[in-house]
């Protein structure tokens, strides 16, 4: 019988001369797979061939209809910082579409490693009606702002399909999912810039269901979630999307859904504390590739 060893270390340590107090997070997380068959590799079922491509790889756009977002950057040493309402406080659009790529390697029925990475930027321009403090550096009232917030997130997961039929995969998912976020206000006619930028690696634990209709039509629903008080971390996310994908041919088709993200992540830091609110709802569009 194949065996599928999964092992999650997570490394903590302080090093006050290099990194002058900061704390590391390393998580690592390490697949080590024994007795391998050529089946597994192959994709091959124990009854007979696996009738499904090993690889598939999605290219599209997601566009966000409506985005919800504060941020906070307190540096500890400096003035209080501000929590900043994205739309409300530096006029960043309500909407806007973001690149996406993903994909899955599944390998046998029962074992499935998935990658998403996408990126959104949003942009501002306003006369600001409130003092803005952004780390040590201080907006006043009626100053210009130019602002930007990029994020980016890439989120990797193993899946274990404890049913897979012809019709209904039905599995249990564990990964990491890391967020790249970055705010930047400028004022050229007050000579101010600040700009903070965080890093979140996080756990997230999730459920995949796949129901195909037809031999081309397939309704594929995902949500994946975490809820953690760990350290200099917390907080909570949750990423559910549903989708109907077309199998138009046999190397190519499309997917059209609707996707929901919300969370709140909190990192603590000696010198700085980040705090990030976000919802965002919105539709997807896929090109897809299966190989």
């Amino acid at each position: 019988m194949d065996e599928l060893l999964v092992s999650v270390s997570l490394d903590y340590e302080k090093s006050d001369d290099v990194m002058k107090s900061k704390k590391i997070v390393t998580i690592s997380l390490s697949l080590l797979f024994s007795t391998l068959t050529p089946s597994m590799v192959l994709g091959v079922t124990e009854g007979g061939a696996y009738d499904e491509q090993a690889f598939t790889l999605k290219v599209g756009q997601v566009y966000f209809t409506s985005l919800e977002t504060t941020f906070l950057a307190d540096d500890r040493t400096g003035p209080l910082s501000t929590s900043i309402d994205f739309s409300r406080d530096l006029n960043m659009e309500d909407s806007n579409d973001a690149f996406l790529v993903e994909g899955y390697y599944r390998h046998s029925r029962k074992h499935r490693f998935d990658f998403t990475y996408y990126e959104l930027e949003r942009t501002g321009d306003r006369a600001i009606d409130r003092e803005i403090t952004l780390g040590d550096t201080t907006f006043l009232v009626n100053t210009n702002v130019f602002s930007s917030f990029k994020t980016r997130t890439l989120i990797a997961t193993y899946s274990y399909m404890f049913h897979s039929h012809d019709e209904i995969d039905l599995g249990l998912s564990a990964g990491l999912h890391v967020n790249d976020v970055k705010l930047k206000l400028e004022a050229p006619g007050a000579s101010l810039e600040a700009s903070e930028s965080q890093l979140m690696p996080l756990p997230i634990f999730g459920v995949l269901l796949n129901y195909k209709l037809s031999d081309k039509l397939t309704v594929n629903y995902q949500t994946r979630a975490f809820l953690l008080n760990f350290d200099d971390y917390r907080g909570s996310l949750r990423d559910t999307k549903i989708s109907l994908e077309h199998h138009t041919f046999k190397n190519f088709g499309f997917e059209f859904g609707f996707n929901r993200k919300s969370g709140e992540l909190e990192v603590r830091e000696p010198q700085l504390l980040t705090k990030l609110n976000n919802v965002a709802t919105g539709w997807m569009l896929n090109l897809i590739g299966y190989f």
